[in-house]
C-alpha cells in the first residue's frame, strides 16, 4: 500500500508540473469514458497561447472588443497572436462619432484592414449608429460585416408616389398596348406591372395621393385569371371592377409599380 500511495503522489506531481509549463506537442486524451477525456480546472485566460475554457468560447469574450477612433478603428485582442488569419471572427461595439466615410480597422496595431459589406461596398461611419454590435469575419484581405444594417425603404422613382411602406405606383397611366409589351416596359423602367391588390389600394387613395385616371379605362395588372392566356384588367367604372381578359385581345392602358 505504501508503494502504491507513493506512485499516486508522484503522478499527481507530474500532472501539476505540466500544467505550469508550455507544451509544444498535441495533447491526446485516451480515457475509456468521456469523463476521463476532459481537461478540467483551466483558468479563463484570454492570451493567445492559452487553452480556452468552454465558458470563454461560449461567451465569445476572447473575440470581443470596443472600437476606438474615427474612421480608422483600433482594437486590442490579446487572444489574437499576430495578423488575423482568414476566417477570424471578431465582435465590435461601435462608438458613434462625427466622422464620415469608409471605415478601416487596426487589430493589435496591424493593418489597417478595410471593413466592407461585400467587395466594392465599404462600411461607412454614418452606417454605424444603426448597428450597436458588429460581427466581422476576415476574408484574408478585409473584414466583412456579417450581421448587416437594418433594411431601409427605397425611395420612389420619379413619376411615382408611395401608396404605403411597401410599394410605389405611377401617378399617370401609360398609353394602350399589349399585356406583354406593358410588362416589358415596366421591367425596362426597373419596375413591374401592379398587382390587382396594389392597383385597388392605389385607386382608393387616388384623390389623396394625386394618382390620375384610375377610373374610366381598363388597365392591365400582373395577376392571372383562372383561364389560360388571360390576365386581370381593372378600373373601368370603379376601383373594384375587374375581370379576365385575353393577353392577345384589345390593347389596354397600364401603369407600373415599384417595390420599396
Amino acid at each position: 500500500m505504501k508503494q502504491l500511495y507513493s506512485i499516486i503522489v508522484a503522478w499527481s506531481a507530474v500532472v501539476t508540473c505540466f500544467g505550469q509549463i508550455a507544451i509544444d506537442r498535441p495533447i491526446v486524451l485516451t480515457g475509456t469514458i468521456e469523463t476521463q477525456r476532459q481537461v478540467l480546472g483551466l483558468p479563463p485566460l484570454l492570451n493567445s497561447t492559452a487553452a480556452n475554457t468552454a465558458e470563454v468560447e461560449q461567451k465569445g469574450i476572447h473575440r470581443y472588443a470596443v472600437a476606438v477612433g474615427g474612421t480608422v478603428w483600433q482594437v486590442d485582442l490579446p487572444a489574437l497572436a499576430g495578423a488575423p488569419a482568414a476566417g477570424t471572427q471578431i465582435m465590435l461595439s461601435t462608438v458613434d462619432n462625427a466622422s464620415m466615410g469608409p471605415v478601416q480597422l487596426l487589430v493589435n496595431g496591424l493593418g489597417p484592414y478595410d471593413i466592407i459589406w461585400f467587395p466594392g461596398a465599404p462600411l461607412l461611419q454614418e452606417d454605424v449608429p444603426a448597428i450597436p454590435v458588429l460581427s466581422l469575419v476576415f476574408d484574408g484581405t478585409a473584414f466583412q460585416v456579417l450581421n448587416g444594417k437594418p433594411r431601409s425603404r427605397r425611395e420612389c422613382p420619379a413619376g411615382t408616389v408611395a401608396v404605403n411602406e411597401q410599394f410605389c405606383m405611377e401617378i399617370a397611366e401609360r398609353d394602350t398596348t399589349s399585356w406583354f409589351t406593358a410588362a416589358q416596359t415596366c421591367i425596362a423602367a426597373n419596375m413591374r406591372l401592379c398587382t390587382w391588390g396594389e392597383w385597388h389600394n392605389g385607386c382608393n387613395k387616388a384623390t389623396q395621393l394625386g394618382i390620375q385616371n384610375t377610373v374610366g379605362n381598363w388597365e392591365w395588372t400582373n395577376d392571372t385569371a383562372n383561364e389560360d392566356c388571360c390576365v386581370r384588367i381593372i378600373g373601368y367604372s370603379s376601383c373594384a371592377q375587374s375581370g379576365p381578359w385575353g393577353v392577345n385581345n384589345t390593347p389596354q392602358y397600364f401603369r407600373c409599380c415599384f417595390t420599396r
